[in-house]
């Protein structure tokens, strides 16, 4: 013979404590992932957003009216090589150059240098960096009174 087993009804009681854990554990976790949205993200994406945007069409200006050089970036073995060539084939020689790097992920570990002209419009640095990952580099030549910037991502190991 079998024996039948009779299921016990849903009580009040049982039916509120699993409602009230499956939404404790919800507000748990959002709670954890709203703190740590907070503490990893200022909210700030841009330091004085409106000045920069008024000046937008002088940056455009700026790029428009750059000077038509030959020039080549490349970040090997931890150095910054930078190539500058007039669009003749001279080489620019003398020229003020700098490098800005920039962490697009993170503010706060922003950093520049110079790079140091080594011969035949070659431009070289060897930067330093505090992290690794993706990096801006923005560079800058100024020469005979003439301005060129050009930007380029490199990726630290």
């Amino acid at each position: 013979m079998k024996e039948q087993v009779i299921a016990k009804p849903l009580s009040g009681w049982w039916v509120f404590t699993a409602f009230a854990a499956f939404f404790g554990v919800v507000i748990i976790v959002n709670g954890i992932f709203i703190t740590s949205a907070l503490g990893s993200f200022s909210g700030l994406v841009t330091e004085q957003p409106y000045k920069k945007g008024l000046a937008y069409n002088e940056i455009l200006e700026n790029a428009r009216t750059q000077p038509n050089i030959n020039h080549k970036v490349s970040f090997q073995e931890g150095i910054l090589r930078w190539g500058l060539k007039e669009q003749d084939g001279t080489y620019i020689k003398e020229a003020s150059v700098t490098a800005n790097f920039t962490r697009p992920v993170k503010d706060g570990n922003d950093f520049s240098m110079p790079l140091h002209y080594q011969g035949k419009g070659l431009y070289l640095g060897t930067p330093e960096f505090p992290l690794k990952g993706l990096w801006a580099v923005q560079l800058s030549a100024k020469w005979n009174n003439q301005t060129y910037k050009t930007t380029k991502q490199i990726i630290v190991r």
